[in-house]
């Protein structure tokens, strides 16, 4: 187990990543990869409830030295992202934790840019940029504001350093001490298998910061996230934005309306580009213009009726 310190008086780091599906084997195995290239203290790998992967990770991933030792765990907590990220916390006492997702890869000096803000002790989380991997792969009527429904930055994040309510899942890193005191990622929350949920980062921020914690953004901290074709259709950008409405009802309900305030903001942007943007793209006659104003406008929509429609359980 990682200690609080490395040999070389640093904070320690570990890089814990989540898998839960052999179908993203291959993807799995560039993490692990571009993660030791960073030289952590270690890299956790974490398998969701999945006896074939966890064999096979076990066999072809883990490694007791090199430049960063690879353990692989599997999920000790019940099944689901949020369970397998608090399995991986758990695992060490490295001060810092940093998370990617299994299809994402990191750029060069990711750990560096991601670690350096803690060196201020009010920072208790860092979120970085998540580019997607083939940008062509993104069909002509796709807004990029709603980049989030497959996990990367949106239009509209700031190109510096800057604070904001909450880090973006695939790349991010926390104090691990704040996650053992705040019991981590709430497992009501957060992606199971390969249903649309999420918002768990979202409200593990807002409960770390309402002790007056710091969460910045730093996008030179950057990875690249491989997006399946398979979300670069209409049919889930519905289901992904129907499942943000119902995932920031549930941390409405728990921590107040007024912690979703970025999202109102963000709600009156979109609009606002919606409108401007598809007048724009008519008068053009641009008609890819057209469906992204249009998609826009839905994606807001679903978002918006998903919010309101009542949450049970």
């Amino acid at each position: 187990m990682v200690t609080e310190s490395s040999t070389d008086g640093n904070p320690s780091i570990s890089v814990i990543i989540c898998a839960h599906t052999l179908d993203r084997w291959e993807l799995l195995r560039s993490a692990v990869s571009s993660a030791v290239a960073e030289r952590p203290d270690d890299v956790v790998v974490v398998i969701d409830h999945n006896h074939e992967l966890l064999t096979k990770a076990l066999e072809h991933l883990a490694t007791p030295s090199g430049p960063a030792r690879v353990r692989v765990i599997a999920n000790s907590n019940q099944s689901g992202l949020s369970g397998a990220r608090n399995t991986g916390i758990a695992s060490t006492d490295a001060t810092i934790v940093a998370f990617i997702d299994d299809d994402a890869e990191v750029i060069p000096g990711w750990i560096g840019h991601l670690s350096a803000p803690f060196s201020d002790e009010s920072v208790v989380a860092v979120g970085g940029r998540a580019m997607p991997a083939r940008p062509d792969r993104f069909p002509a009527w796709w807004p990029h504001e709603y980049n989030w429904v497959v996990g990367c930055s949106w239009t509209g994040l700031p190109d510096a350093l800057t604070e904001v309510r909450n880090v973006i899942g695939c790349c991010m890193a926390f104090r691990r001490v704040a996650l053992v005191e705040t019991e981590g990622f709430d497992p009501a929350l957060g992606r199971v298998g390969s249903n649309a949920a999420g918002c768990e980062e979202t409200e593990l921020c807002i409960r770390l910061r309402k002790s007056g914690a710091r969460v910045l953004y730093e996008p030179r901290a950057t990875v690249l996230h491989h997006v399946d074709d398979r979300r670069l259709t209409a049919r889930y950008f519905v289901r992904r934005c129907w499942s943000e409405g119902r995932s920031k009802a549930r941390i409405s309900r728990r921590l107040g309306g007024a912690s979703l305030g970025p999202e109102r903001r963000f709600a009156i942007e979109a609009l606002r580009r919606s409108v401007t943007t598809g007048a724009r793209a008519t008068v053009r006659l641009e008609w890819s213009g057209v469906a992204r104003a249009a998609a826009l406008a839905g994606g807001l929509c679903t978002t918006g009726l998903g919010f309101a429609w009542p949450v049970r359980g």
